[in-house]
């Protein structure tokens, strides 16, 4: 007959087992929100589908915008502007920045993209 641990050992056991490694990454960081926190739930897909044609965008920096949203009738203007140029972007023109540029959405209430505009 084998030995079998005995169940007190087992606690012990699991105290002595190394911990498993915490893999460290850095956190996705997206643009900035704050601003239309408070947007009323009609206009959430509006938003939603702002974001989404965002990221489609693939902006090199996605965490240094900000996110203003202003009411055009049923439909919603979701506008990122990126933030403070670096000193090396003072030769840029046009809105552009180590960031991206700036680029509007007009969306419907529903979420269906009416028209992207960049800045000049």
């Amino acid at each position: 007959m084998q030995p079998r641990p005995s169940l007190c050992l087992i606690p012990a056991l699991l105290l002595t087992a190394p911990a498993p490694q915490a893999v460290a990454r850095e956190p996705l960081r997206g643009p900035d929100l704050s601003a239309v926190a408070n947007l009323p739930r009609a206009y959430h897909p509006a938003l939603h589908a702002a974001i989404r044609a965002f990221v489609r965008e693939r902006n090199p920096n996605p965490g240094c915008f900000t996110v203003t949203a202003r009411y055009l009738g049923q439909s919603l203007a979701v506008t990122f502007t990126p933030g403070r140029p670096l000193p090396s972007d003072r030769h840029l023109g046009g809105g552009r920045t180590s960031c991206g540029r700036d680029v509007t959405f007009l969306v419907a209430r529903n979420g269906t993209l009416i028209r992207r505009t960049y800045s000049r």
